[in-house]
């Protein structure tokens, strides 16, 4: 007997609480690794391969220990296997991901299969191996055996199959607040989310009459659709009180449609800006994905401030590829518990917009003032002129992140074309506060310009045409203002996520009384 085993020998059942702690200690590495490799924060992807390497290494010298073999040979087969479970997901990243350009949500997912199958496969071994060796009672072992096989089974399988939970066992109820976007030619786009695909009715009640506005296409209730957008009317929403339903669509893949329950809301009733000038908003930038930390912090800024309209700076989610994890829980849930349906919404794409299979379906479906359709438009509420920029991103045109398709110096030049335009008018004359909102700052922490991502022509506009103060994100630091000597506005970091997205921080803007200022909310307070 080889001394080092002598313990195991001696107690077998001892065996089988380490190797149970070890399976513990393996699960969360290949369940929390993912987050850390889509985020790419690169010191918790090397703590959770360190992690894989060691876990699977101590579970292959397990394994080899249940036979007569020597210390070398036990340390050799634990390094082997610690590379094995430690080397799968860089290895289906580069295979996959890099050569087969398959889906990085995919490859992590597949990814994960494969470490439950040897693990379950190094399970499986110890313990008809240890059966035989430590002289186990013959059920125990079997029943040791089938309960982490089920385990094993259990964690492989979630993954992939909560969609059909998702579709087939969940109640259809709504998963957000509508959100009042103000949208081009007098309307505003009601958006709203609900559990599965359905019908999308708004009832508007004014003075006791009602009206329903619907979605719909080609004569049609639109009836494939989660994420529900509906056009009314401003002069219409303004005056009245309104409902939202929808009926769930169960299945409509032969010739018969077959419709489920009807869910209602509660009436909202929508308040336009009423104020004497001043005014103030709330800004929501870079949560990218940490959904549950900013619907925490924006629930706080509604319980404890009054604000004029909602400001989505961008960044909303990491990218764009699963629609309730990065469209709605990243978005519209939070915009519809920021504006409770009551006072509008407005939205700014950041470079995070730009990743992901639903990229493109973002920019289709959400709504903008422009009637061109574009992310860079004005707007006008109270004493304050607003422009919105739309930096597209900060990468070069031939960054191989983008395979070619980029043409981000085509579309800055005809936003700089709209932008002389708008400036020439001299509307923003009229108005006591000049504002400009963007995603991506124009005065960096380091107090200088970002011409590299920027052209400086549009940086000499906004001196030019006398704006005074510009709010952005994307620099994810504490919410803060920088200034320059050669520039007279200041540039106000509205801020983003921290401590590993388990928290949000971000801003109100206020412009009270001829000043600009900010206030912090939390989702810590």
């Amino acid at each position: 007997m080889i001394p080092s085993l002598l313990p195991f020998k001696k107690h077998p059942y001892l065996y089988y609480i380490v190797d149970v702690l070890l399976l513990g200690g393996t699960i969360p590495f290949i369940l929390l690794f993912p987050k850390e490799y889509i985020y790419w924060n690169i010191p918790g992807v090397a703590g959770y391969t360190v992690g894989l390497f060691i876990t699977f290494a101590l579970n292959g010298c397990m394994l080899a220990g249940t036979e007569d073999r020597s210390l070398t040979r036990i340390s050799v087969e634990g390094v082997l296997f610690g590379l094995a479970g430690g080397g799968i997901p860089w290895l289906f990243h580069l295979v996959l991901n890099r050569a087969l350009l398959i889906n990085i949500y995919d490859v992590m997912n597949i990814s994960c299969l494969f470490q439950f199958i040897l693990l379950g496969a190094i399970q499986f071994l110890i313990t008809f191996r240890s059966a035989q060796y430590y002289h186990l009672k013959k059920t125990l072992c079997e029943g040791m055996t089938v309960g982490l096989i089920s385990i094993m089974l259990v964690l492989t399988v979630l993954p992939f199959s909560m969609d059909f939970f998702r579709t087939y066992f969940r109640a259809y109820s709504f998963l957000s607040e509508p959100c009042v976007f103000v949208s081009a030619n007098d309307t505003y786009a009601v958006m709203f989310a609900t559990s599965g695909p359905g019908t999308a009715t708004l009832t508007l009640t004014i003075a006791g009459e009602e009206t329903e506005y619907h979605e719909m296409v080609n004569g049609t209730l639109r009836f494939d659709r989660q994420i529900h957008r509906i056009d009314v009317p401003k002069d219409e929403l303004e005056r009245g009180s309104y409902t939202l339903s929808s009926r769930q669509t169960m299945d409509c893949t032969g010739t018969v449609y077959r419709m489920g329950k009807t869910i209602t809301s509660r009436a909202y009733s929508f308040r336009p800006y009423q104020g004497n000038g001043d005014l103030s908003f709330l800004c929501v930038s870079d949560n990218q994905g940490a959904a549950t930390p900013t619907q925490r912090a924006v629930e706080n800024a509604r319980n404890n401030y009054n604000y004029d309209f909602v400001m989505l700076l961008g960044d909303q989610s990491e990218a764009y590829n699963k629609r309730e994890e990065d469209f709605i829980s990243s978005m519209l849930t939070v915009a519809g518990i920021a504006s409770h349906g009551e006072i509008p919404v407005y939205y700014t794409v950041g470079n995070h917009e730009y990743r992901g299979m639903l990229s493109g379906e973002l920019f289709s479906e959400m709504p903008t003032p422009s009637e061109t359709g574009e992310f860079y438009y004005t707007f006008t509420m109270g004493d304050a002129y607003f422009t919105v920029l739309n930096f597209t991103n900060e990468d070069p045109d031939d960054d191989e992140r983008y395979g070619g398709v980029a043409r981000f110096s085509e579309y800055k030049e005809k936003e700089y074309q709209w932008l002389q335009e708008r400036f020439a008018t001299k509307e923003y004359e009229q108005y006591r506060y000049n504002v400009m909102i963007s995603h991506i700052p124009v005065i960096n922490e380091d107090s200088e310009e970002a011409e590299e991502y920027l052209c400086k022509e549009i940086i000499d506009l906004l001196e030019e045409n006398n704006v005074q103060y510009v709010v952005s994100g994307h620099s994810h630091v504490e919410p803060q203002e920088f200034t320059v000597e050669e520039r007279a506005f200041r540039n106000l970091h509205a801020g983003s996520y921290y401590k590993q997205k388990m928290a949000f921080r971000n801003s109100i803007v206020y412009l009270k009384e001829g000043e600009y200022g900010f206030i912090v909310y939390d989702s810590e307070e």
